[in-house]
């Protein structure tokens, strides 16, 4: 029991983890697309 709830929780911190990492990529993104000179 212990270790499925040592599991889970290990799932939703790598669960957060590649959220922020993808919310943190498309934040960098976007700052590029906003720093490119416009045309």
């Amino acid at each position: 029991m212990a270790k499925n709830q040592k599991d889970n929780k290990q799932q939703q911190l790598g669960a957060a983890l590649r959220r922020n990492l993808r919310r943190r990529k498309e934040q960098t993104h976007l700052i590029k697309e906003n720093s490119k000179p416009s045309l």
